[in-house]
Parts: C-alpha cells; sequence; structure tokens
C-alpha cells in the first residue's frame, strides 16, 4: 500500500455558549487522527474535550480552511456534512 504523508489540515473547534452562564471556563480540546492515511483508505478522527454536555453548543471540524462537519446542539437534525474533496464522513459512528 503507498502512504502519503498529509499535513494534517484539520482542525477541532469547538464553541462554548459560556456567555449564557456568565461563566468563563478553560476546557481542554484535542484532535486525535493518525499521521499517515492509505491513498483512499478510511481514518478515524476524534475530537477529546473534558467540557460538561449541557455546555456543549457547537463543534466544527475544518479541512483546508473548509467546513468538513459540524454539529449545533439543539438543530434537527444536528449534524451537516458538507462536500469536501477527498473527504467522506459517517456521521453515524459518531458519539455526540
Amino acid at each position: 500500500m503507498i502512504m502519503m504523508k498529509h499535513k494534517l489540515t484539520t482542525w477541532c473547534m469547538i464553541f462554548i455558549a459560556h456567555l449564557i452562564t456568565g461563566r468563563s471556563c478553560n476546557f481542554q480540546v484535542s484532535l486525535k487522527a493518525p499521521r499517515y492515511a492509505d491513498v483512499g483508505g478510511q481514518v478515524v478522527l476524534e475530537c477529546e474535550y473534558d467540557i460538561p454536555g449541557e455546555q456543549l453548543h457547537k463543534v466544527e471540524w475544518l479541512k483546508g480552511g473548509r467546513k468538513l462537519f459540524q454539529y449545533v446542539k439543539g438543530r434537527t437534525p444536528p449534524f451537516r456534512n458538507y462536500t469536501t474533496p477527498g473527504a467522506v464522513l459517517d456521521v453515524s459512528t459518531t458519539s455526540l
């Protein structure tokens, strides 16, 4: 299999609705992703955070500056999958 090195340009952004609570908090957020991927293969991206569920409002993933995935609490459906060349998302496996 051919391995291609890709610069990780996918970011996990979490927006906190702390203005509603009137509190400002520090939270840890990180994106777990493999450094390499098989061309045409699958990878798992994991956004890890220590934010209480009631304060989690929005999660966005970007690839090359373009929106790839979005979750917004309270929206129906809560997930939005954006068409991005080279990326196909399976939101059925998400834990949000």
